[in-house]
């Protein structure tokens, strides 16, 4: 925790230029599986771009082709003034974020999941992070970049799964992270498990949608930095380490290390580099920095992704950090 100490001690923190009064946002998702809610999730997204108080956007990725959704997102543009979607042939999750936030004007960008109905709460999250003026990234439940920061970072890449990690890693030697999750910061969490382990359901939506599951594993591998022990040790107990799991990890880890797209490289592997950085900011409580909010955040890990963290790092360890943490 060295890094994350040495920056609270620092007597002024990097502010993004401009007024924060008139900073403009931009609400970014996808819908690139005909997510069921996504009327009903994108209306709650409209709520907290009203409630917080700045002129905003939504920009939603959708797949181009099909009937109905041609029909929906009709529906959808003209029930919500702000909305803009972009229709897309690409199954590409990276691609399809970056496609969107290249139309998008604001000054801070919200990475949303579409899927997800977000409460109200949020923003007041959003609002106060703004009023802040930290060049930093909001990691909550959604995540905030300052425009300035995504940029630098090179944005998303062409990865279909575990994108939003790898623009992460990007990030961190560059700039702070305010870890500020009220509902688990599932997105992310999401992210790292496996996909060889992940619950059918998802296995077949992957699938169905034309993103091929070995496809998503590869970018999984890469944006993670996995090696095989990793996914190995990330598989629910019982599972084991099996002739067929064997078999299809060392596939995809194959087709990883062929691929154009190079893993960014740190101490540890992406994914657990990202989880103690977050872990680093709640434990210093870097939220408090953002007023008007006192709702107790709280991270929600898997017990296997719990155990996995205290094997490959000294920061999960310690039980003192259990009242932060949310065990499924």
């Amino acid at each position: 925790m060295k890094d994350a100490l040495a920056f609270l001690n620092q007597s002024q923190y990097e502010k993004v230029s401009g007024n924060p009064e008139e900073m403009t946002v931009s609400f970014i998702a996808t819908d690139l599986y005909s997510i069921r809610d996504l009327e009903k999730n994108l209306l709650k997204i409209d709520d907290i771009g009203e409630e917080i108080g700045h002129k905003f956007e939504i920009i939603i990725a959708g797949k181009e082709n099909g009937k109905y959704d041609s029909m929906l997102f009709s529906d959808l543009e003209r029930k919500i003034e702000d909305l803009t979607i972009v229709r897309v042939r690409t199954t590409n999750q990276g691609m399809a974020k970056r496609i969107a936030t290249n139309l998008s004007s604001g000054k801070y960008l919200v990475f949303f999941d579409s899927s997800f109905t977000y409460s109200i709460e949020f923003a007041d999250i959003i609002a106060s992070f703004i009023r802040s003026g930290e060049k930093a990234v909001l990691v909550s439940d959604l995540i905030v970049f300052p425009r300035e920061l995504f940029v630098h970072a090179g944005g998303y890449r062409d990865l279909r799964y575990a994108e939003d990690i790898d623009l992460l890693a990007r990030v961190y030697s560059t700039a702070n992270l305010i870890a500020y999750p009220i509902l688990g910061s599932t997105m992310l969490v999401r992210q790292g498990i496996p996909l060889f382990s992940e619950k059918p359901e998802l296995k077949n939506r992957l699938s169905v949608s034309g993103m091929k599951l070995g496809r998503a594993q590869r970018d999984q591998i890469l944006a993670c930095n996995y090696r095989r022990s990793d996914i190995i040790e990330l598989n629910p107990a019982g599972s084991g380490p099996d002739i067929l799991l064997s078999f299809i990890a060392r596939i995809a880890f194959f087709f990883a290390r062929s691929s154009r797209v190079a893993p960014v490289v740190h101490e540890h592997n992406n994914f657990v580099m990202l989880m103690d950085k977050i872990l680093e900011s709640l434990v210093l409580k870097d939220y408090m920095r953002l007023d008007g909010i006192n709702m107790k955040p709280m991270l929600t890990v898997p017990a296997e992704m719990r155990r996995y963290l205290s094997d490959m790092s000294a920061a999960w360890k310690s039980h003192d950090i259990d009242t932060l943490l949310s065990v499924q």
